[in-house]
């Protein structure tokens, strides 16, 4: 039962690491996919996601050929690129035209946790068992 506990808790803590971890990797523009980086755990199992929509397309890029959620970019357009109002439509037009015909790259943040602490994980889940 002593192995079982020690197992949990490190499953545990592999799960907060990771969390703690890809929430430091990701890009922030107002926080929201870093607040969306959530975890859940239970027994031997924990499980880290991103609940933010684009999550996946921030980590893997997004393939060319598809527009982008155009009033989503207007914020963005409008935070970072801070054009006059009489051109904020026009300029998130040439941004998703670009997305749209270039794609975006991947820009990483689950994945680097995950193979940081990976090994680290598995030699202490090792140690544990022959602890036992």
């Amino acid at each position: 039962m002593k192995v079982d506990k020690a197992v949990k808790r490190e499953v545990l803590n592999a799960a907060t690491t990771i969390q703690r971890m890809a929430r430091g990797d990701a890009p922030v523009d107002r926080g929201t996919l870093r607040r969306e980086i959530k975890f859940n755990h239970r027994g031997l199992t924990s499980t880290v996601w991103s609940g933010a929509k684009y999550g996946r397309e921030v980590e893997e890029g997004r393939k060319p050929g598809r527009w982008p959620n155009m009033d989503s970019l207007q914020g963005w357009v409008k935070r970072k690129i801070k054009p006059a109002n009489k051109r904020l439509k026009s300029i998130t037009y040439l941004v998703a035209r670009k997305i749209h015909d270039e794609g975006t790259d991947p820009q990483p943040y689950f994945e680097p946790a995950v193979n940081e602490y990976g090994p680290k994980f598995i030699r202490k889940i090792e140690l544990i068992l022959k602890r036992a």
